[in-house]
């Protein structure tokens, strides 16, 4: 089953019997979207990721010698005589946090994939299939916040998300208090139904169910159970 395609440009989907798989597997620090779940579990005993997770391969900023350094010889460069050298040479501490990479003398600084790329090779970085990825991921990511933001004159307070729940290890009702509030004069609101990202929408039943507590000046508390 492939990714819903509405839910991964709009974080939504209300498209009657989607046949499409709405629970979409990602790995935020590689900026990875899985095709399936076999997909996710290669990816996550890949070299490539094993690698970010460990916070190598990508491009880190030394404030003290102005340049880039690559993240896995960020420990030797901070240790070694030159960036001692130029520390004594500004009157600052050696003893410095790396900051995230930047355009440099000959290199440019891709913020998706954290890397930076020589000039003559940024074209075809663009063009790559991890920067690609990297991209989607984004883009996916930026669906979500966009379907979480305030609309029709009613804003939500609080953590929406779930993150992953194993019910087989799970003994009680995981909740997420939520306030709903009416903005706009004149507006009043009913809640009807809730239902989870990752629910197609062809199924009948869903895991969430919800509990209203009403209170003054058309604010409601919902609690997502």
């Amino acid at each position: 089953m492939t990714n819903c395609p509405t839910v991964l440009s709009r974080g939504s989907c209300t498209v009657p019997n989607c046949a499409h798989e709405h629970n979409i597997l990602v790995c935020e620090p590689c900026g990875f979207i899985a095709d399936d779940a076999n997909a996710y579990t290669g990816h996550l005993t890949s070299n490539r990721h094993k690698t970010r997770i460990a916070g190598r391969g990508i491009t880190l900023y030394c404030p003290i010698c102005e340049m880039n350094i690559e993240s896995g010889t960020w420990a030797s460069h901070k240790a070694g005589s030159n960036h001692l050298k130029q520390a004594i040479r500004k009157g600052a501490s050696p003893d410095v946090d790396p900051e995230e990479g930047a355009n440099d003398q000959g290199q440019k600084y891709c913020q998706l994939c954290k890397l930076a790329v020589e000039n003559s090779k940024w074209v075809r970085h663009k063009r790559g299939t991890w920067h690609l990825k990297r991209k989607d991921f984004a883009a996916y990511q930026a669906a979500l916040v966009d379907a979480e933001r305030d609309k029709n004159g009613i804003s939500t307070n609080g953590k929406l998300g779930f993150g992953i729940v194993d019910f087989t290890k799970t003994k009680k009702t995981v909740t997420r208090p939520i306030v709903l509030k009416a903005t706009a004069a004149n507006v009043r609101v009913r809640l009807t139904d809730s239902k989870l990202v990752s629910s197609r929408a062809n199924m009948d039943t869903t895991l969430v169910s919800f509990i209203l507590f009403f209170l003054a000046n058309d604010t409601f508390i919902l609690v997502l159970l």
